[in-house]
């Protein structure tokens, strides 16, 4: 069922997100992380930015820390669409991505 698929993606994105905002909210430092993913991201592109990057690197640099948990905590569609170029790559564990997809993974029919 490709709805229920695409809900199921929705949903660890959000709860991986979630889980994002926790850490950062414990350690706001862990915002440099998410810096240097897009200061990389942004200089292997040579020209060709993507404009989600370039939002990101907006908000990090403009938002205070509250307001970019906010939005990594949120279940707007602007949530939703930031989530989907998120640039704290690498602050999760392994161990919970996995425990996240895995309590989000679609049943099969």
């Amino acid at each position: 069922m490709p709805d229920r698929d695409h809900q199921s993606t929705d949903e660890a994105s959000l709860a991986m997100a979630r889980l994002v905002a926790e850490k950062v909210a414990a350690d706001p430092q862990l915002i440099r992380v998410a810096q240097e993913n897009l200061k990389r991201w942004i200089g292997k592109s040579k020209g060709s930015t993507a404009s989600a990057h370039l939002e990101w690197q907006q908000i990090l640099n403009t938002k205070s820390p509250n307001e970019i948990l906010n939005l990594l905590r949120s279940p707007t569609e602007e949530g939703q669409r930031l989530r989907q170029s998120n640039p704290f790559a690498g602050i999760l564990t392994p161990q919970e991505r996995w425990q996240i997809l895995s309590a989000h993974d679609s049943p099969t029919t």
